[in-house]
């Protein structure tokens, strides 16, 4: 059996995409110090490890995506459809509620970047686009629903048309093995954290030894806490009982590596609110009485109230 390839730095992709980005372009700017200490930093040098990030951002985030059989994208497929339209309809929004220089902008804001490879059976990309259509919805309903615009009741719709695909990509996906395409994607991640984190280390032992100010632009933390601040995520649990309505009893614990658990007790059949939550990934953990403990992992990205549907007693 082969050995499985686990992520070195800590945190979502997406903020490690950025720490990384933010990180090597700090170098480049200060290519000539570095350049003095080790003949290897070029401009040229650099744009290789941009590059390296960029083609390890292009590879797929799921490898379930692409495995699904045929009478699996069936059921798939028209609650996806739902969502593209859902996204199609806040474009035209945008463009009666946006000026046309902000169009382009707007549409990336609501889950654009997501749109072409959700519509081309990328199933993970789909819950991507819904939860930046629905942050974006929310943070701009005041201007979307103008007079002649958005009509009150899509953001609803929105959602709901969200959590029907979530629930039964979750139902389809429970019954897939994690495969090649993981690992894949792990190990061109952590060639990218190990340059990196040796591109750091020059910065800070070799090239500002003498320069705290210097040294900060060169030190994970610092970054992640800038493209990443603290508490600026939410995450909701939706827990469904066997007969998929919403469990009213229960708890829900969530906890990030190294972190303190967090603990929600269902009520009332809603799902469990984790709010000003930290963009990383969080282990869930749901219990129910009558039935087994069930435990998910969610990333949850800055910016965006993640949603995760788990169902107990299957």
């Amino acid at each position: 059996m082969a050995t499985q390839v686990k992520a070195k730095y800590r945190g979502t992709q997406l903020a490690f995409y950025s720490i990384g980005e933010t990180g090597w372009n700090n170098c480049k700017r200060r290519i000539a110090a570095f350049a003095l200490k080790k003949a290897k930093y070029t401009i040229a040098f650099v744009d290789g490890k941009l590059a390296a990030i960029a083609a390890a951002k292009a590879l797929p985030d799921e490898e379930q995506r692409n495995q699904f059989s045929e009478e699996d994208r069936v059921q798939l497929i028209p609650l996806r459809d739902d969502c593209a339209q859902n996204f199609l309809d806040v474009k035209g929004y945008i463009r009666d509620a946006f000026l046309p220089a902000e169009w382009k902008g707007k549409y990336e804001a609501a889950g654009g970047t997501k749109y072409e490879k959700a519509v081309a059976d990328n199933w993970e990309f789909v819950d991507g686009m819904n939860e930046e259509m629905e942050a974006f919805i929310s943070a701009n309903s005041a201007v979307l629903t103008t007079p002649g615009g958005m009509p009150a009741g899509f953001a609803a719709d929105v959602a709901s048309d969200s959590d029907d695909y979530a629930d039964k990509y979750l139902e389809l996906k429970t019954s897939r093995q994690t495969g090649s395409s993981t690992a894949a994607k792990l190990t061109a991640n952590n060639d990218c954290h190990d340059d990196l984190m040796e591109m750091f280390k020059d910065a800070v032992e070799m090239v500002y030894h003498k320069d705290a100010e210097a040294q900060k632009e060169f030190t994970y933390q610092v970054i992640k806490n800038i493209v990443s601040p603290p508490g600026a995520a939410g995450l909701d649990v939706k827990v469904l009982l066997p007969d998929n309505s919403l469990s009213a009893e229960g708890k829900v614990t969530i906890v990030n590596e190294g972190g303190v658990p967090k603990i929600v007790l269902l009520s009332a059949g809603n799902p469990a609110p984790f709010n000003s939550i930290d963009s990383d990934k969080w282990d869930v953990k749901v219990e129910v009485p009558g039935f087994p403990t069930v435990n998910v992992t969610k990333e949850v990205n800055v910016g965006v109230r993640a949603r995760v549907t788990v169902k107990v007693g299957v």
